[in-house]
């Protein structure tokens, strides 16, 4: 039995470092070196080509999506019999969808976390596998979060693919489903919010590299920052 592993960023740097089952294909995204050289080093070939592009996949063989970017389209998943799973940065199926982080904290939540689920022809739909739950705390921003789930994602791997590989078939998602589609609101803040939204919306934005809230065409990393810009009328 061996993995094919899909994603980019963290924890799917830990994840190989880590895992003990083989290891045959790692398909990334650009900009991801440290993975590629990380995998040069394990002689694991690597690549930026779309797992979508591929030859179909030997049976046998499981498949793994750490925050991969590209959706995994039928051919694939039916090469391997549905041995096929994803880490979704969400308590599924509250946030299918992209961006699920910033916008658990937008929207208030208490909790969140990582879903391994399998993956169907939906998005973030597929049954259960394990999930992780961590607190989102009134101070988190959108990379103190990200780091809680990084942490559960790659804890929780192990765990997740022994499930795969012992046939479990994984539990129905349940409660209210929603769907984000990208960052939330453009980035942009809206005076019309309530002041705990706002608070809420500039720290769901802190991620760098990526860039701050925005208002009125001034970055916004804090509430003070966007008092200010308020009082000055532009």
């Amino acid at each position: 039995m061996t993995i094919i592993l899909c994603g980019g960023g963290r924890p799917i740097i830990e994840i190989v470092k880590r895992c003990t089952m083989p290891i045959v294909m790692v398909y990334t995204h650009e900009g991801n070196g440290q993975l590629m050289g990380l995998c040069a080093n394990k002689n694991i070939i690597c690549t930026t080509e779309s797992i979508n592009d591929r030859e179909p996949i030997k049976r046998g063989q499981y498949i793994a999506s750490i925050y991969y970017k590209h959706i995994i389209k039928p051919h694939v998943i039916d090469s391997v019999n549905g041995k096929i799973f994803n880490a979704h940065a969400s308590l599924l199926p509250r946030h299918r969808g992209r961006s699920a982080v910033p916008w658990a904290i937008v929207e208030g939540d208490k909790f969140s976390g990582v879903t391994y689920h399998y993956i169907d022809q939906g998005i973030d739909t597929g049954p259960v596998v394990l999930q992780g739950v961590c607190q989102i705390d009134d101070t988190d921003t959108q990379a103190s979060l990200f780091d809680k789930i990084d942490r559960l994602v790659v804890n929780l791997f192990t765990p997740a693919l022994h499930l795969v590989m012992t046939k479990f078939e994984g539990l129905s998602q349940e409660g209210q489903a929603n769907y984000n589609s990208g960052i939330p609101y453009g980035g942009e803040v809206n005076p019309d919010w309530p002041i705990g939204k706002i608070k809420r919306f500039i720290r769901a934005m802190q991620y760098e590299p990526y860039p701050p809230a925005k208002f009125r065409g001034h970055n916004i990393n804090s509430l003070a920052d966007y008092e200010k810009v308020l009082s000055n009328g532009r």
